[in-house]
């Protein structure tokens, strides 16, 4: 009789190859890794690619650098601050408000340039008052002060001075101003900004010129000597000292600061005689020097061609950039009553009558060359020119002048003009008393218009 019994278990441990059936990859069999219908097969989990593997390597090398710049800029700070204390403690001494100062004269500060017509800029001013233009600004010295205004009236700076014969040279950098009384022989050197330098010499004044590059030269006398030129460069160090045994009448600088031209007169039996001397600037020898037998010189200006005039009283002679004379006009029985000599023109105003207020106007170009005349009424009282104009101010009248022709052109101005000053070509800014007034006189109306006789 069968029983029902189950089969016997095998023993843990034992293996048997019965009734297990051979892997088989012949029909029927499922290879390996493949799922029973309906079931969902386990996916194995991928390594990480190459190209994400490179930029997890490139963001670790630029993480690396950026952290040794961190390092290095604080390295860099740390050293800065070390540094400016030490200086700050080593040369404590040295720290002023004047070497502040001098750290800005090469501050460029320009102001509101000029854009409107027959603008007033009002200031107070006096007859002993000086003007000039500055980058842009006018700057006005008078005894007490010296103001700096833009063109549209506002003030760019004040600053109080202590002056009994106020002058007034301006470049293309500084603002030159100096004292020329016999007590108190003092000059300033001024920015947009603020004063930079000044100094009080030990005799008086009687020149001074500064030029576009900042170098400056100033003219005096010593104990030993009747003529002193001392020549600074644009840091404010004395270059050059120059002695003479005569009279200094004028010294002029050339505009690039390449050259220092020095007029000086003496006595030669009886008879006065100019000397014309030009140095180049950290030099005490002269390049070139001319004499002029029987005439005293009294005031000298750089043309446009690098040649120079020079106006003595009794004649005016041109000379070329190398040092020869161009030309030159004898006064004869003629005196001048005005004279203004500018890069571009010369002009020379002669009295036609021993009584009367008529004038004879004579003109030369840059290099020399008579040019033109006219004939025009009243008392001179300032004169300019700019590239291809001349002006003539008479009490209320400015003259527009074309200096080849003789033809001018009038316009009514304020009476009591002290200076004219030139902003632009067709631009002028006349200065008097109380206020500056811009004129654009390029493309005016003609007023008057008259002919030279």
């Amino acid at each position: 009789m069968l029983s029902n019994m189950p089969p016997a278990r095998r023993p843990k441990g034992s293996k048997s190859s019965k009734n297990r059936p051979a892997a088989r990859h012949g029909a029927g069999a499922k290879p390996p890794g493949s799922a029973s219908a309906g079931t969902i097969p386990i996916m194995a989990l991928q390594t990480q690619s190459a190209p994400a593997a490179e930029e997890e390597q490139v963001n670790r090398y630029y993480l690396s650098l950026s952290t040794r710049y961190k390092i290095l800029k604080l390295v860099v700070i740390l050293a800065l601050v070390a540094y400016c204390i030490g200086m700050v403690t080593a040369y404590r001494d040295d720290i002023t408000v004047e070497n502040f100062r001098y750290m800005l004269r090469d501050f460029n500060i320009n102001s509101t340039k000029y854009t409107g017509e027959f603008d007033k800029i009002s200031y107070s001013a006096g007859s002993d008052s000086r003007f000039a233009l500055f980058k842009g600004d006018l700057a006005v010295v008078s005894p007490d002060s010296l103001y700096i205004y833009g063109m549209s009236g506002q003030t760019e700076m004040s600053e109080m001075l202590n002056l009994t014969d106020p002058q007034i040279a301006a470049s293309d950098r500084y603002i030159l101003v100096y004292d020329t009384s016999d007590t108190n022989p003092v000059f300033s050197v001024f920015n947009t900004f603020s004063m930079l330098y000044a100094e009080k010499l030990s005799k008086p004044i009687s020149a001074a010129s500064v030029a576009n590059n900042g170098y400056f030269a100033i003219a005096t006398r010593t104990e030993e000597y009747k003529g002193a030129v001392f020549v600074y460069s644009a840091s404010f160090k004395q270059i050059s000292r120059i002695y003479k045994d005569k009279y200094i009448m004028d010294v002029v600088m050339r505009p690039d600061g390449g050259e220092v031209l020095i007029l000086s007169a003496f006595d030669s039996g009886g008879e006065w005689c100019g000397e014309i001397m030009t140095v180049a600037p950290g030099s005490e020898t002269a390049t070139a020097i001319i004499t002029v037998a029987g005439s005293m010189p009294v005031k000298a200006c750089y043309s446009k061609d690098g040649g120079f005039a020079v106006l003595f009283d009794n004649c005016i002679i041109f000379y070329d950039a190398e040092g020869f004379e161009a030309n030159r006009y004898q006064f004869g029985s003629e005196i001048p009553v005005g004279y203004s000599l500018s890069p571009y023109f010369s002009m020379l105003a002669f009295n036609t009558t021993v009584l009367g207020n008529e004038k004879i106007v004579r003109f030369w170009d840059s290099s020399g060359g008579a040019i033109g005349t006219c004939a025009i009424e009243g008392r001179i009282l300032c004169a300019t020119s700019d590239s291809s104009r001349f002006y003539i101010q008479t009490p209320g009248q400015l003259r527009v002048i074309n200096p080849y022709d003789g033809t001018y052109t009038s316009i009514p101005t304020s009476p009591d003009a002290i200076e004219l000053l030139v902003y632009s070509d067709g631009v002028l800014v006349m200065c008097a008393s109380d206020a500056a007034t811009v004129y654009k006189v390029a493309g005016e109306e003609e007023v008057a218009d008259e002919t030279a006789a």
